[in-house]
């Protein structure tokens, strides 16, 4: 009864299906995610520390121990930036593609 052949004594198949399936397909976008966020770490402090200027939390962080309003209100304006961003992708995104093709066809 059963022997090796049973499905209880099969070896389990979610390493090979995820290393064989899963990984190939999410990898691509794992080393995007790394690399923009490795840049934007990166791109942030040492660009700034090249050319001798503040990024822009340094910056905020001077300017709110000097002028807390200016400080204030240049925290409400990146606010409404990134929420405009963020909108305008989402609505691109629900969108879809942008169709160059007439909806119209003379066919």
């Amino acid at each position: 009864m059963g022997g090796r052949n049973h499905p209880l004594h099969a070896p389990n198949p979610a390493p090979r299906t995820f290393a064989t399936i899963i990984l190939p397909s999410i990898l691509p976008g794992v080393i995007s995610a790394a690399l923009l966020t490795f840049s934007t770490a990166m791109g942030e402090f040492t660009l700034a520390n090249l050319f001798n200027i503040a990024s822009f939390p340094i910056y905020l962080n001077v300017t709110g121990q000097s002028d807390p309003h200016k400080a204030a209100s240049l925290t409400i304006l990146s606010f409404f930036l990134t929420l405009f961003c963020v909108l305008a992708m989402l609505l691109s995104v629900r969108r879809g593609p942008l169709d160059l093709r007439s909806h119209h066809s003379d066919v």
